[in-house]
């Protein structure tokens, strides 16, 4: 079992305790909780059990100099643990366990925890930004904020844990800043972003060059397209993809940083004989990569499907009421190096949920599970 990067990075985080308090060492309550998250426990009180019932095999790895330290100890050092020395200390992590991540496609996306706001306390639910690895399911790193809003100057911050060199970034509307295209281009990166009317002239702009282009059936416009279809439980959907550099002409694009072309997504969906469809616009800073734009946009949503439902379903993340200073924002982001480590084992081929029931009763898949 190899925990050296966990520990050498985890290590480092400031204690945020006074020397009166440190009873325990910090790092042996990260590794206690963490091995607990991963074997689907909950609650502070539970997280203690779960360190007592199995002391002997903690102490293989663990000084525990006072023993096992309570869960009033844990929630402490959990409420008062600086978020963003968290955040940037697991971002770090990530690079020592991960490979180059060199041409892969990093989808961006922000997700609210919704029972962490307190509507008695005026209390705003968490957010996180998190980026997300499409072609190795990982999470890269992640920003918490207080209002879904505030997504527009977390992801500057979080694309600066990042290294883009040679990647595709994909973010929803929110992110479709210019600031935001120009950091990815000068980190080396690629972008697609969504566009919607919160970029109300460009939107327009776009939207009327498609509806054009269509009417004319791209007479006059060089257009790369590609069709998809996918049939699942009576819903059958396709996607037709335009994409364009033949750009020259429009106005509003030339101020956007690093823009090389223009895209548009025709879906339909047809759901017990009703058909539905929706016109999707991006820009994007690739010129001739027309494949990868379309992967990009198709699998931006993987993040929704393979973290966010995955942090809901299996870790109950959208139920969690730890509320109280930086707790809830924490305990997010151990979610979150589970998350990595279970999806990083391979050896037993099952579900999220069913790696999390093997991991509570056998220390031995645990480790495996750990050893990332």
């Amino acid at each position: 079992m190899s925990t050296e990067p966990f520990f050498e990075t985890f290590s480092a985080i400031p204690d945020p305790r006074k020397e009166v308090n440190k009873k325990h060492l910090m790092i042996d309550m990260l590794f206690i909780t963490l091995c607990a998250v991963i074997s689907g426990v909950k609650s502070w009180e539970q997280i203690e059990e779960f360190a007592v019932d199995r002391e002997d095999w903690l102490r293989k790895y663990l000084e525990l100099p006072n023993g096992i330290p309570s869960h009033d100890a844990i929630r402490y050092l959990f409420l008062f643990l600086d978020e963003k020395a968290f955040n940037k200390a697991f971002a770090d992590w990530v690079e020592k366990i991960r490979p180059n991540l060199g041409d892969h496609h990093i989808a961006i996306d922000g997700k609210t925890s919704r029972r962490s706001g307190s509507k008695k306390t005026a209390l705003k639910p968490l957010h996180s930004v998190s980026a997300w690895s499409t072609e190795m399911s990982l999470v890269l790193g992640q920003v918490h904020v207080k209002e879904k809003s505030n997504e527009i100057t977390a992801i500057p911050e979080l694309l600066d844990m990042l290294e883009l060199q040679g990647c595709l970034v994909t973010i929803d509307a929110m992110g479709c800043q210019k600031d935001i295209a120009e950091k990815i281009i000068e980190k080396g990166g690629d972008y697609v972003l969504a566009l919607k009317a919160n970029q109300k002239n460009l939107h327009e702009e776009i939207k009327d060059y498609f509806d054009d282009a269509i009417e004319n059936d791209f007479r006059d416009t060089k257009v790369y397209q590609f069709q998809t279809t996918e049939k699942d439980h009576g819903r059958l959907e396709s996607r037709q993809y335009y994409v364009t550099n033949d750009i020259d002409d429009l106005f509003e694009v030339k101020s956007w940083p690093g823009i090389k072309s223009i895209a548009m997504v025709l879906a339909q969906r047809k759901i017990d004989g009703e058909i539905s469809q929706e016109k999707r616009y991006y820009i994007c800073s690739c010129k001739d990569g027309y494949e990868r734009i379309q992967r990009g946009i198709r699998e931006h949503w993987s993040i929704e499907n393979s973290l966010h439902w995955v942090l809901d379903v299996c870790f109950d993340e959208d139920q969690c009421r730890k509320r109280i200073k930086n707790s809830a924002a924490n305990i997010s982001t151990v979610r979150k190096i589970a998350v990595n480590m279970m999806k990083s084992e391979t050896s037993y081929k099952a579900s999220i949920v069913g790696k999390m029931l093997k991991a509570g009763r056998n220390t031995n898949y645990l480790e495996k599970v750990l050893a990332v």
